[in-house]
């Protein structure tokens, strides 16, 4: 990735790499949050991987997004994929959080990451069986996942969206 004439690079979180988070801030406060205080401790618990989007050698972090393992109730799903899972709950790869640092938003960084969370997710269906990605999103993000493919569960909680990896593969 290039950005501005910096390079620009994503990379899993490495305990061992200083970070610079200190001017991230992308207007929503537990998110910012979250990078600042909480990634190096889930990370170690391996509650959820942080993948980190960083400027060239400064290590400045202007994105990022966690995954974890998890499931979603089979009801959540629309008809379709819903008949092809016979179980109450469906394995998934858990989008759990995204964000762009407000110095890089306008500029399709957020698209690009979600892109590369769902091929992340794609990587670790090839070890385990992993029928799609979900997340919960806040209902302003609403339409930026649904112009990204993934569909609103119709029963249930509304926050509630997936992605088959079926359908991921077939784009790729």
């Amino acid at each position: 990735m290039e950005g501005n004439g910096k390079t620009v690079s994503l990379e899993r979180y490495d305990a061992d790499t200083a970070y610079n988070l200190e001017d991230f801030d992308c207007d929503v406060p537990h998110l910012n949050e979250f990078l600042s205080k909480k990634m190096c401790k889930e990370a170690r618990k391996m509650i959820s991987v942080p993948y980190l989007c960083v400027i060239g050698d400064t290590k400045v972090v202007i994105g990022y997004f966690t995954l974890s393992s998890g499931s979603i109730e089979r009801d959540y799903l629309t008809p379709r994929p819903r008949k092809e899972v016979p179980y109450s709950t469906v394995p998934c790869i858990l989008l759990g959080r995204i964000a762009v640092c407000k110095s890089a938003q306008g500029h399709g960084l957020g698209k690009r990451l979600l892109g590369k969370a769902i091929q992340q997710a794609i990587v670790g269906s090839q070890s385990a069986g992993v029928f799609a990605m979900a997340l919960r999103a806040e209902e302003h993000n609403w339409d930026f996942y649904k112009k990204a493919g993934f569909i609103q569960s119709n029963s249930g909680d509304r926050t509630t969206f997936f992605y088959s990896l079926r359908q991921a593969e077939q784009h790729i």
